[in-house]
């Protein structure tokens, strides 16, 4: 596959690959993350006992739940919302995939181990939701689901809604790219302008659109937008950039250099 080009984007960010959990009290407060450092240590056996369940995706998907840990392990039951993703959450034939999916399943057996007798005989069982991005926070704060393991930017717009994690990665930047029949990017005024294509729900789009207030303020051409549906996942998008199908689109660093 033949090298994109890339612009480092101006924005640093803290990426969040662990749970983004419900507030406990108004929806629209802003909420403190809360989080552990201790590493979690599962069997490999984990995996074999947690067979693909189509029935998994859609058990509570018509009834809301709100509040903290305590009521899910009243439920026995934690709704994980996931865009579908070759990364995050994905099926493969018959089995489960992806970062969330592992990382859940680690959860799922801790929790269980660490509850212990209170749980009386009746496990902790997570039940993976796939929904596209934009569905992600509203589904969340509805209730329709209790935590988002999806690789989701912590913004200031994102923590006056919801609880984040710790972050699994701080430091993290944007970058712009462009497909391989493009000229270099030189610098950031080499996008006045352009057009680039985004999902809006994605943090890109708040930042672009923070980018092109203040191009605006300078008298430079701004930023165009163009929407991609959010059912697309950031390596599906940069498929279409390097195949030609899409101008430029920005997306997270390390994603770009993957």
């Amino acid at each position: 596959m033949s090298s994109p080009n890339t612009l480092t984007w101006g924005i640093s960010g803290i990426f969040l690959l662990g749970l983004s959990c419900q507030p406990t009290a108004s929806p629209s407060g802003p909420g403190e993350g809360t989080g552990t450092d201790s590493a979690i240590t599962v069997s490999d056996t984990a995996f074999a006992e947690h067979p693909f369940d189509p029935l998994d995706e859609v058990i509570g998907l018509d009834e809301q739940w709100t509040g903290d840990l305590e009521g899910m392990i009243e439920r026995r039951r934690i709704r994980v919302l996931v865009p579908y993703s070759q990364t995050i959450y994905y099926i493969d034939g018959p089995n489960r995939r992806g970062i969330a999916y592992e990382a859940m399943v680690h959860f799922e057996e801790e929790l269980n181990r660490l509850l212990g007798g209170k749980l009386k005989g009746h496990q902790m069982r997570m039940v993976f939701i796939p929904v596209t991005r934009d569905k992600l926070l509203g589904a969340l704060l509805e209730g329709y689901g209790d935590i988002i393991p999806a690789n989701l930017m912590v913004t200031e717009q994102r923590q006056k809604i919801v609880d984040f994690s710790v972050p699994a990665m701080s430091g993290a930047r944007e970058v712009v790219v462009s497909g391989p029949g493009a000229p270099p990017m030189k610098g950031f005024e080499d996008l006045y302008g352009k057009t680039v294509c985004i999902r809006l729900s994605s943090s890109f789009n708040e930042h672009i659109r923070l980018l092109n207030d203040s191009l605006k303020l300078a008298g430079k051409a701004p930023i165009k937008i163009q929407p991609v549906e959010d059912h697309f996942e950031d390596e599906e998008i940069l498929e279409m950039v390097n195949a030609g199908l899409l101008p430029m689109t920005v997306v997270d660093e390390q994603l770009a250099n993957f």
